[in-house]
């Protein structure tokens, strides 16, 4: 693992292990890392992982997988990389360390996370690509692995199928792959880059207007922003020029501080925030 990873969501994850062991005075060993994210403050996160010996008999039995520090390193990433994206309150401040704790059963469930549809993959894959290309450069291959496997739900063949499409637009270079039981070999384009810089994915593989509309019309602290988001989101996908993009920006920016600092103030967090109007 190159310790840089991509949720489904699209936050972006620097994952370093910095200790691995047994508790003192539990039943259980544990893994802390440290974990460097565009959605969160930096911090140390430590995965317990209870009852070790029955995780050990479950992922022999279930997987066939040995619970080796290696196994426990690997499964710690998955499971933080899962709870950023879908506990609500895991980006909430936390007092020392955070944690996660998993029994057999949270451990067996990370190996069965259901599986994305082959737009939100290609969007996934955009974007991990580009993470890659980020921390790199254009030359290097993106190392697809087991975490990308187990974040997503899906498997190589998937990968590889999606890929090709996104080779054959352009997006991707596609190089020769071992079977469907391999990851793909698959390195950005200039292409994909600008796409992403742009859009935050390959614009065809972003959602409808219908789709943005209803999800804007779900979230309940937008009820009262719907016609104003809607409004800018039309304005900046035809905005052809840096002036253009920044007064959506000058626009948008109070919009995003007020419905934030309602957010906080419902959880409690008070202080004083940035204005991003003023960057």
């Amino acid at each position: 693992m190159d310790g840089h990873f991509i949720t489904p969501s699209g936050s972006t994850a620097h994952i370093d292990i910095v200790g691995q062991g047994r508790e003192s005075d539990f039943d259980a060993s544990y893994v802390r890392l440290n974990l460097s994210s565009t959605s969160h403050d930096d911090e140390t996160v430590r995965v317990r992982f209870t009852s070790p010996t029955l995780i050990r008999t479950a992922l022999s039995q279930e997987r066939h997988v040995e619970f080796s520090p290696d196994v426990q390193a690997h499964l710690a990433t998955v499971a933080t990389l899962r709870e950023m994206d879908q506990n609500p309150d895991f980006g909430a401040p936390s007092d020392g360390e955070r944690t996660i704790q998993l029994g057999p059963g949270e451990v067996l469930d990370l190996y069965t996370q259901p599986k994305l549809s082959d737009r939100d993959l290609r969007v996934y894959i955009e974007r991990r690509v580009y993470q890659h290309y980020a921390n790199t450069d254009l030359s290097q291959i993106t190392p697809l692995g087991e975490v990308d496997q187990q974040v997503t739900g899906a498997g190589p063949r998937d990968f590889l199928r999606v890929s090709q499409v996104l080779a054959q637009e352009g997006y991707l270079e596609l190089f020769e792959t071992m079977g469907y039981d391999t990851m793909p070999s698959i390195r950005g384009t200039s292409k994909l880059v600008r796409a992403v810089e742009r859009y935050g994915a390959v614009r065809e593989d972003l959602m409808s207007d219908d789709n943005y509309a209803a999800k804007v019309g779900a979230a309940a602290a937008l009820t009262q922003r719907r016609e104003f988001i809607l409004a800018q989101r039309h304005q900046y996908a035809v905005a052809l020029s840096h002036d253009e993009l920044t007064a959506i920006f000058r626009a948008v920016a109070p919009e995003v501080e007020t419905v934030g600092r309602n957010l906080l103030a419902a959880r409690g967090a008070g202080g004083n925030y940035g204005n991003l109007a003023g960057c």
